[in-house]
């Protein structure tokens, strides 16, 4: 899963992720063309609390690419996987 922030129309980013043919901008676009969204929590809270949350799920999960989604940021990534959700 991944942990991304959109301050201002977050419906359109969501809808964005969702497609599979878009322009490659983000990390995630790349993902995001090949794997399947299968949802989306939103949290309302500004833009320090998507580095926060990486940072409690990186307690508990994998990062399996090293800083995927944190290029503007120091986290060391915002994906996580688990083999809990693997079909």
């Amino acid at each position: 899963f991944y942990v991304g922030s959109a301050q201002n129309g977050l419906d359109a980013r969501l809808a964005r992720h969702a497609r599979v043919r878009k322009p490659m901008r983000w990390h995630v676009d790349y993902l995001s063309a090949k794997a399947e969204m299968l949802g989306a929590i939103v949290l309302a809270a500004p833009k320090p609390a998507e580095c926060h949350l990486a940072r409690e799920l990186s307690r508990r999960y994998q990062r399996p690419a090293a800083h995927f989604g944190s290029s503007d940021c120091r986290c060391g990534g915002h994906l996580f996987y688990t083999p809990a959700l693997d079909a």
